[in-house]
């Protein structure tokens, strides 16, 4: 299992998170084993204060769903240079 699913074990985080997407706590807990739909890993991210990050929610195929983060990460590179 990804490290991110540690996030479904905390009390309440399903909870919180299925309130705020107006959804059904049992579908939220789901995305557990199945993964976040990209519609909704941007909220699952801020719903997390960032802990995990759409990076990690899609391992693979992330510069291809949020290409503005791919440039916001070589932005950050270069300005450290």
């Amino acid at each position: 299992m990804p490290e991110w699913t540690i996030l479904f074990d905390r009390r309440g985080f399903q909870a919180r998170l299925a309130r705020r997407l107006n959804m059904h706590r049992a579908s939220v807990a789901e995305w557990r084993d199945r993964g976040i739909p990209i519609a909704h890993c941007a909220v699952v991210e801020e719903e997390c204060n960032h802990e995990f990050t759409r990076r990690d929610f899609r391992p693979n195929d992330w510069q291809v769903i949020w290409p503005e983060l791919s440039a916001e990460a070589n932005k950050q590179i270069e300005g450290a240079g």
